[in-house]
């Protein structure tokens, strides 16, 4: 029965071992692959198009290597720049000049803004290696930052108003 499963398998044992080591150097990169993009490089390795369903099977027989997850996008301008370090640092020095300078709470303001991009759905469904998953630092996609988007600004005092 094993024997006919291998017959019936697109991707030899050995092939589909590289193709985790693929998908492991991917998320290491903070570059987990997509669906479709998972179903594409197997397409190329066995030289015919995979089925929709064959990625299911794929993560289900390399399930303690692989996961899929929902994710959301993070450009990597932010991802460089996030760190608890410098959120610290921030917050350290900001209470310091609200100090320094006797600034009141209804004098202090906060703006923020959240950028949409047009044309794109905020989560998508991606393929981890298990190992960079459960690391929770790699859980977002990268983006390149070339896009088009719509920004939305909000302002509150500190003070509720």
């Amino acid at each position: 029965m094993q024997q006919k499963i291998k017959q019936q398998q697109n991707l030899t044992p050995y092939k589909e071992l590289e193709l985790v080591d693929y998908i492991d150097q991917l998320c290491r990169e903070h570059l987990p692959p997509t669906r479709d993009m998972v179903q594409h490089f197997a397409s190329i390795i066995c030289g015919f198009e995979v089925g929709k369903t064959w990625v299911t099977r794929f993560v289900q027989r390399h399930h303690k290597a692989l996961t899929p997850q929902w994710t959301s996008a993070m450009a990597s301008e932010r991802h460089a720049a996030d760190s608890y370090s410098k959120y610290s640092l921030y917050f350290d020095m900001l209470e310091l000049k609200i100090s320094e300078k006797g600034i009141e709470p209804e004098h202090t303001y906060n703006m923020d803004e959240k950028g949409f991009m047009i044309g794109k759905i905020g989560k998508q469904k991606q393929v981890f290696s298990r190992t960079s998953y459960s690391n929770k630092r790699f859980r977002q996609a990268l983006e390149d930052g070339n896009r088009e988007w719509v920004t939305l600004i909000a302002c509150v005092g500190a003070s509720g108003v």
